[in-house]
């Protein structure tokens, strides 16, 4: 049975290079990669984070990363490193039944292994807590499961999962310092992506939220985050289902409530690896074999879109510059847009002053004089007046807001 879990594990190597290197990445993967890349001090390094609503373990994990590798395969090969060690650990918890569904779903067969972001280390600190834990190891338990609340405030809903499901008196260093994690994130606040005010309880925004754990779908549809709540929910002992309703309390007050979107599949993941955990040695599992099925579907419609179609222009765009100019200067008509150029390029980002009461790391929007032929401008349109050609012209289809063509200075 070892072998056979092993040869899962290598056929998930093979599936998730195979998909990645159809991937353009994109702001997300980016902006880490940049903070990381051109903190100017240790406490720029610890706390600059924060303004990113996330927390420092990540970026501090990524630093001596950013010093050695170029940005595409330094933030692919860091995050997918991380994703493998979850992988493996995960492996070692779940029945050998539905692990195919587990390793080649939403999450790890595409979401987590192709997508350079920080879930696949949170997760593999969790579940590093998880494995010390079972092990009757107190201190390195409470040690993993702490850094990973340190590493994003999604993975505090997993550790409240997962530690009232215990005796929780004896996890209340975790506790703490989830609170002093929470306390850590309003140094960066208010964020860009919260909402002026609380937002109303959408049924939409409520049961997409709440079902994403339990069932994953590519579209934010009420219907069908009720139908996985309810059966997420249905397989586990009543001990179970109030750890899992605590840990759900704060992440859909978040997500339903104060967040300007709405949960991604990438938000619930964290939640969705306590609940496979819970659900490892129930002994009717059908209920848990549907769920994993369906969502398979949603592994298959994000991994054909961004097979068969050009996830964002930021990498294409720098390539193109980098043949044009060899000290470009680069503006963009969004602060977003410009991320991805930055850090294949590896410029340091300009701040802007503002963007929703505080300073926000970003590419400059203002052109200002700089060398012909060495000044570049990422938009839909050139900035106004005269002087600008298009050397680029956009391709992606899936995110939108990082399709823009590229003009050049001429005069």
């Amino acid at each position: 049975m070892k072998n056979v879990r092993w040869v899962l594990i290598f056929l998930w190597v093979v599936s998730s290079l195979l998909q990645a290197s159809r991937h353009e990445p994109w702001r997300d993967e980016a902006q880490a990669w940049l903070v990381a890349r051109h903190a100017g001090s240790l406490s720029e390094l610890l706390f600059r984070p924060a303004m990113e609503a996330s927390g420092p373990i990540y970026y501090l994990l990524l630093w001596p990363v950013t010093r050695i590798f170029e940005f595409a395969p330094g933030i692919f090969w860091f995050s997918w490193t991380g994703s493998l060690v979850a992988v493996i650990l995960l492996s070692t918890f779940l029945p050998l039944s539905f692990l195919p569904l587990v390793l080649f779903g939403a999450y790890w067969g595409y979401e987590y292994s192709v997508i350079g972001r920080l879930y696949g280390w949170g997760c593999a600190l969790f579940l590093a807590g998880v494995y010390f834990d079972r092990r009757g190891d107190r201190r390195a338990a409470l040690a993993f499961l702490s850094l990973a609340v340190w590493t994003q405030l999604n993975f505090l809903f997993p550790v409240i999962a997962w530690v009232f499901s215990r005796e929780w008196k004896r996890y209340w260093p975790v506790l703490l310092s989830g609170v002093l994690s929470v306390l850590y994130l309003k140094i960066g606040g208010p964020h860009p992506w919260d909402s002026p005010g609380l937002i109303g309880l959408v049924p939409r925004r409520l049961f997409s939220s709440l079902g994403l754990p339990f069932l994953q779908w590519p579209l934010p549809l009420e219907t069908w985050g009720a139908l996985g709540l309810v059966g997420g929910l249905s397989v586990l002992s009543r001990k179970e289902k109030i750890a899992m309703a605590l840990a759900l309390f704060p992440y859909t007050f978040l997500f339903a409530l104060v967040y300007a979107g709405h949960a991604s599949l990438r938000h619930a993941g964290p939640l969705n690896c306590v609940w496979l955990l819970f659900c490892a040695e129930k002994k009717k599992p059908w209920a848990i074999f549907l769920l994993l099925a369906v969502s398979l579907t949603a592994t298959w419609t994000k991994g054909k879109q961004d097979w068969n179609e050009v996830f964002s222009d930021g990498l294409s765009a720098a390539r193109k510059i980098s043949e044009l100019s060899s000290h470009p200067i680069l503006h963009a008509e969004s602060p977003l847009q410009g991320f991805v150029a930055a850090a294949v390029l590896d410029l340091p980002l300009a701040v802007e002053e503002k963007w929703v009461g505080e300073p926000f790391y970003s590419v400059s929007s203002t052109p200002v004089t700089c060398p012909a032929k060495d000044c570049f401008y990422l938009g839909r349109k050139p900035p106004p007046g005269t002087g600008w050609e298009k050397v680029y012209s956009a391709t992606a289809t899936i995110i939108l807001d990082e399709a823009f063509d590229v003009f050049r200075r001429t005069n």
